[in-house]
């Protein structure tokens, strides 16, 4: 379980963040971060999971088509 700052260090250190699970407060952007994420991803050629609950796969998807 990771805060920003964890991954910033760990990035900072070169360490692998393959797999982490990002703990973020509400409000704070999570969606925002996945949707970065997402992009990074994407331009890296690379493949990568969201795992997100079933109750907030709606809210999910409407936050990601404001954000792309």
């Amino acid at each position: 379980l990771c805060t920003l700052y964890n991954i910033i260090m760990k990035l900072q250190n070169e360490e692998d963040v393959g797999h982490l699970l990002v703990a973020l407060a509400t409000g704070s952007g999570k969606t925002f971060v996945q949707a970065l994420w997402i992009m990074v991803l994407q331009l890296a050629n690379k493949r990568g999971i969201f795992a997100i609950p079933d109750n907030l796969i709606s809210q999910f998807k409407s936050d990601l088509r404001k954000l792309l």
